[in-house]
Order: C-alpha cells, then sequence, then structure tokens
C-alpha cells in the first residue's frame, strides 16, 4: 500500500539574468517597468509553466530584476559565482552588503557554483568565478535578460561575454567541445539597453529601456523560425504542467505506483534528497501518463481497425448482395473509423506517449545520475541533434537539474544496480530463472504470430476464391440459382473479407514495430546485462570505475531511447487505406 501523498512540481520557464552593476538611480524605475512589462508577458503567453529567474544577486540588474520578480511574487533562486560571504566582499555600496543578504533570505535556494577562490591559498582565479556562473546560465535558463549597453568588452565573466555564451551554446561542458558544429539551443537574450555609470555617453537618454531579442545565429536571417520553435518548445512544457495536473486529480493512484516501480519501496522516497524527490515525482508523472496514453491509443487503433475492416467488408457485401443496408453499414462503420481517429488526433495520444516515454526514460537516467553522485546533465547527451518540437524533452531535463537546498543523499552502489541496471535488463530481455520474459522475446514472438495470422488470411481468402470456382462448375449446377446465387456470393465476400485482414494486420505490425522493438530491446537488454555483469565484479573500493559504468550505460540508454522516440515519430497511426 502506497501512503506517501504526491503532488508533482511543474517544469519552470527559467530566467537567467545579466547586466552591468553600476546602473545609474535615476534610471532604475523605468527599467523596472520594462523588466515587470517583459515578465507580464511571458507569465500570460505561459500561463502554465511558472517563472523562475536565475540571478547571483550582483548589485545592480541582477537585484533589479529580483525585486520585480518578488514583487510579481515569481520565484528567484540565488545562484553566486562564490561563497556568499566571499562574495559579499565584492560589495561596497553602503548598505549593499546587507541588501544582498536580505535577498539571500527570500531566495527560492541558494548555490555556490565555487567552494573556493585564489586570493588567499585556492584553486580558482576570481574572474573565472564568475565565467562559471555565465556558463550556469547557459545551461540552465530558457531566456536570458540582459541589462545592457551593448559595448562587447569579452571581459571575462562580464555581460557581453554572458551574451556571447547564451546565444551560442558555450556551455564550458567537454561533452559540448567534441565538434565546432554542435548546434545551439533557440533561446533568445532580451537586450535591455541600459546606461552604466562608468560608460554614461555609451547609449542616449532616449533608448534607455528599448528592447531587443537577439536569436542565436544559427544561418541568416531566421528570427521568426527561431522564435516560433523556441514558444512551441516552452508551450509543450506548459501542456505537460496542465496535463500532469489534471491526470495527478483523477489518477493519483498511477502516479504513485510509477514512482514505487522506479523506488522499489516507497519508504525510499522519504529518505532521497529535495532533488532526487522532485526527479522521481516527475518520472513517476511523466511514466504513467506515457502509460495511459499509450493504452487509449492502443484501444483507439484497434478499434479503429476492427471498424475501418467492417465498413470495408459491408460495402463489398453490397457489391455481391446489393442490399441498402449493407451500405449505409459501410457508410456508418467508416465513420465510425474516421471518428476513432480524429479522436486520437484530437486527444494527441501519440504525441503523448511517446514525448512522455521519452521524457520519462530521460528522467530514469537523470535520476540514478543524480543519487550515484555523478555529475552529468542527461540532457547533454539525449536528443542533441532534435533542434524541433522534440527540444521541449530536453529542456524539461534541465529544469530538474538545477541544484536543491539540501544537501545530496547518495544511494549505495548495490542499490542503485539493483533498482536500475539489473532492473532494466529485466525488463529488456528478462530473467531465465524466474521464468519472466523479457520485452525483447514478447514483442519477437507477437511479431511472428501475427505474420503467421496474415499468411493464414491470406491462403484462406484464396482457399475460399478457389472453391467457389471449382464449385460453380462442379457442384452449383446442379443447385436452383436463387440458392446457387447466394452461396457463391457468400463464399466470394467472406473471401473477401478475410483477404481485408492481410492489409489491417500488415498496417499493425508497421505501426507497432515489433521486430524493430524485439532487435533494439535485444541489444538494450545485453547492454544493461554486460553492464551487470561487470559491476558485480566489483566492489565500493571501485568507486571510480562503477561510476563510470553508470554513465556508460546512461548514455547508452539516452542514445536507444532517442533512436525508439524518432522511430515511432516516423511511424504515426493512420487510417487503414485497403
Amino acid at each position: 500500500m502506497l501512503n506517501t501523498p504526491i503532488n508533482p512540481p511543474p517544469f519552470y520557464l527559467t530566467i537567467g539574468v545579466t547586466g552591468h552593476r553600476d546602473i545609474p538611480s535615476e534610471d532604475e524605475a523605468l527599467l523596472k517597468s520594462v523588466i515587470k512589462s517583459r515578465l507580464l508577458d511571458l507569465q500570460a503567453t505561459y500561463k502554465d509553466t511558472p517563472l523562475l529567474v536565475l540571478s547571483g544577486l550582483a548589485e545592480g540588474a541582477d537585484r533589479l530584476v529580483v525585486e520585480v520578480a518578488d514583487e510579481m511574487g515569481i520565484a528567484f533562486a540565488a545562484i553566486l559565482p562564490l561563497p556568499k560571504d566571499d562574495y559579499a566582499s565584492d560589495f561596497n555600496e553602503p548598505g549593499s552588503k546587507q541588501d544582498f543578504y536580505k535577498w539571500l533570505d527570500k531566495a527560492a535556494w541558494v548555490e555556490a557554483l565555487t567552494q573556493t577562490t585564489i586570493e588567499g591559498n585556492v584553486s580558482y582565479p576570481r574572474n573565472a568565478c564568475y565565467e562559471q556562473l555565465g556558463f550556469y546560465l547557459t545551461n540552465n535558463a530558457h531566456l536570458l535578460l540582459a541589462l545592457w549597453d551593448g559595448d562587447i568588452q569579452e571581459k571575462t565573466g562580464g555581460t557581453s561575454q554572458v551574451v556571447r555564451c547564451f546565444l551560442q551554446g558555450v556551455s564550458g561542458k567537454p561533452e559540448d567541445k567534441t565538434t565546432a558544429l554542435n548546434l545551439p539551443s533557440y533561446r533568445p537574450v532580451e537586450h535591455i539597453l541600459t546606461r552604466r555609470l562608468s560608460q554614461p555617453n555609451a547609449i542616449g537618454n532616449e533608448q534607455i529601456g528599448a528592447v531587443e531579442t537577439l536569436w542565436p545565429q544559427v544561418t541568416f536571417n531566421d528570427d521568426a523560425w527561431l522564435e516560433n520553435r523556441w514558444k512551441l518548445s516552452l508551450l509543450s512544457l506548459g501542456t505537460f504542467n496542465h496535463d500532469m495536473q489534471q491526470f495527478n486529480q483523477t489518477n493519483p493512484e498511477a502516479i504513485l505506483t510509477s514512482r514505487q516501480y522506479l523506488l522499489g519501496d516507497d519508504v525510499i522516497y522519504s529518505t532521497l534528497d529535495t532533488k532526487a524527490q522532485r526527479i522521481a515525482d516527475l518520472f513517476a508523472a511523466s511514466d504513467a501518463m506515457s502509460s495511459f496514453a499509450q493504452s487509449r491509443r492502443h484501444k483507439n487503433f484497434v478499434a479503429l481497425v476492427i471498424f475501418a475492416l467492417s465498413a470495408v467488408v459491408s460495402q463489398q457485401s453490397y457489391g455481391f448482395f446489393l442490399q441498402w443496408y449493407l451500405l449505409v453499414g459501410s457508410l456508418t462503420l467508416g465513420g465510425i473509423s474516421f471518428w476513432l481517429y480524429q479522436q486520437s488526433q484530437y486527444q494527441r495520444l501519440e504525441e503523448k506517449y511517446l514525448d512522455f516515454r521519452a521524457l520519462a526514460e530521460g528522467l530514469r537516467v537523470q535520476f540514478f545520475w543524480h543519487i550515484a553522485g555523478v555529475n552529468l546533465s542527461a540532457s547533454n547527451f539525449f536528443l542533441r541533434e532534435q533542434r524541433d518540437e522534440l527540444e521541449w524533452i530536453r529542456h524539461a531535463i534541465t529544469t530538474t537539474e538545477l541544484q536543491s537546498p539540501t544537501e545530496t543523499h547518495k544511494k549505495s552502489h548495490r542499490w542503485i544496480i539493483e533498482r536500475w541496471v539489473r532492473d532494466q535488463r529485466i525488463y529488456f530481455i528478462g530473467d531465465h530463472f524466474k521464468g519472466r520474459l523479457g520485452k525483447a522475446r514478447i514483442d519477437a514472438k507477437a511479431e511472428k504470430k501475427l505474420t503467421r495470422r496474415m499468411k493464414q488470411c491470406f491462403f484462406t481468402g484464396l482457399g475460399l476464391m478457389l472453391i467457389s470456382a471449382i464449385g460453380y462448375e462442379c457442384i452449383y449446377p446442379d443447385l436452383i440459382l436463387e440458392w446457387k446465387s447466394l452461396l457463391l456470393n457468400g463464399l466470394l465476400a467472406t473471401s473477401g473479407a478475410i483477404l481485408c485482414m492481410v492489409p489491417s494486420i500488415k498496417i499493425y505490425l508497421d505501426t507497432m514495430a515489433f521486430d524493430e522493438h524485439a532487435k533494439r530491446y535485444l541489444r538494450m537488454g545485453q547492454y544493461y546485462g554486460l553492464c551487470e555483469t561487470q559491476l558485480e565484479r566489483l566492489n565500493e573500493t571501485h568507486a571510480v570505475e562503477i561510476d563510470q559504468l553508470f554513465v556508460d550505460i546512461g548514455k547508452q540508454a539516452l542514445i536507444e531511447t532517442g533512436d525508439w522516440l524518432l522511430l515511432h515519430r516516423q511511424r504515426p497511426v493512420k487510417v487503414p487505406v485497403m
């Protein structure tokens, strides 16, 4: 019995902040008005996606945006380039340190990206710490608010460098340096023209507060296309949040069951840190929603095929018997088939099943990497080449990587092996000792069974046609004309109906892709089995080797899930055409 209540948190629309520290005080009221207007627009457009501001809480732009967000009831996180007390030494204006600590107390959480500095006997130069803050915003923000005069100075950790990194997708991560042709994400910079005291004449007074949206320079003159992709991605986040809220109200048990499936025992949930709990809850929601959509989609598809097949049989029968009710029945059954197809399209069952399943599998990897202490982001290895309607999945996973306010509680390697590696191996290729079949074997059997049924229908239909032809010459002459016509038409109609089942089964096989799945599942199960075997040979003293195996199997799982998603995206359910 599951007792722990669940209320899956929504995915955020994250807004990074960068800008000048020395903003003239007389400009602040105008700038705050512009910032508020932009935030209100985002709230109105993406009403199902709560905003979250990521700010370094430096003087000037960082605090100006936070002040507006706080007034509007928008949550913000303090992302500090240095430990808070060391960072506070950079603020020399009267009352600035007190103001800094005040905002720290109000933050949803506080994260220091660097624990030490080079002043004294330490490890990182100070400007490199500020650069890390820019990389953090590049990796975690969907939108960057830049209160900037537009002067490109490329100072390490400075505003212009942060803007450039954000637009070019320079994340500071090794995996993003593998090729010079990595496409940046479609994320805008809202450039709010802002004066600074050190360069008061860089822009005119009439320009203060003017807003320009900057987009990554992927090719040329494609800003409208990029904006459309970005909006679609964020709207998809909102759609998921809305669907998740409704699903949790009507099917909370399904989400709880999925979470128990992930953890093995719901009691484990209370021992997880806040970040792990968030990922586990979102996995459970996406897993349960995907399974629900899959079940509805499958039922609709089977019903669609049955009604479409019945419509064809009725129509063919009308050609033999010329009865009006057969024609009406054909039209009615065909209409029902098309209505079922339209319902599936309207409810987006196909998209939800595929996309939510892919999201769940990405979150599964993210969850186990996190509790294993692997400091990697699943979004950096998942659907990396998909800069289209699927990018929202990567954006969603990115929001789960935001640091929680509590300390990470790692789970033992044994527990992770049991709940992840072994569990997935059994799912894909089964457990010989317990007599449990894996998905690879189940789908292979389904492929063979339906292929056999298709052949049986084909030869049975041809056989009935042959019998009717032979019987017409050998047997039918002895029958009176009325019975002869009835028997002949009946056999021909029956053979036509059976032959119609052949393309129906073929359409079903092509859509379900059992054969391709069986091969993929077998391959993935073998990966998990190999990983499990190697992990069993190691103990806790081989932590580095164990973590590397977790990384490798996670990457492989993300690759296979991405391939699975793209395979099915290319094979949507269609109205059967005989």
